[in-house]
């Protein structure tokens, strides 16, 4: 690698290109800050720049995104007969917000949990679809799949698992 050292005719000292210090006496001539970068510098800079702003505008999004989604939680599905034809679904959502259970309003109290007792429950794999849809907040849907059905010793049996979540 090379150095270069010298002196230009108003005595301002350069080494290696960039400048190191200005002897100068009556302050004419300096430059701003911005003025005495590279155009590499300066575009590297503009593009560091554009990565922070391109972050921030993300990270703004998401909040709003996050934001605008309607709470929803499904606490508890049990049975609350022995022949397990009948659950009580509870949960929770935003104070506010609208709920239905497979098409059936329910009203939430004023903290926004919910109960709602869904009945005749047939044999085999039925959808049970919770949707809640808070005031200029997207809609969120959860879809669980309930199974009901006879052990071979002749006992009721459910089991339940999630199946889906939408937003819109």
């Amino acid at each position: 690698m090379v150095f270069v050292t010298f002196v230009s005719r108003d005595k301002k000292i350069f080494k290696g290109g960039l400048k190191i210090s200005e002897d100068s006496k009556d302050g004419d001539g300096k430059k701003g800050w911005w003025s005495r970068q590279t155009l590499t510098a300066k575009i590297l800079i503009g593009i560091l720049i554009l990565i922070v702003i391109i972050i921030i505008v993300a990270a703004a999004s998401a909040m709003w995104f996050v934001m605008s989604i309607t709470a929803l939680n499904v606490t508890e599905m049990e049975p609350v007969s022995i022949y397990m034809d009948t659950f009580n679904i509870n949960g929770t959502t935003e104070p506010g917000a609208s709920v239905t259970i497979n098409n059936q309003s329910v009203t939430p109290d004023s903290s926004g949990k919910f109960s709602y007792n869904l009945t005749n429950i047939e044999f085999g794999a039925e959808n049970v679809t919770v949707v809640a849809k808070g005031t200029g907040k997207l809609t969120r849907t959860l879809i669980f799949e309930l199974n009901r059905s006879v052990t071979s010793d002749g006992l009721y049996q459910t089991k339940t698992r999630f199946i889906n979540e939408t937003l819109y």
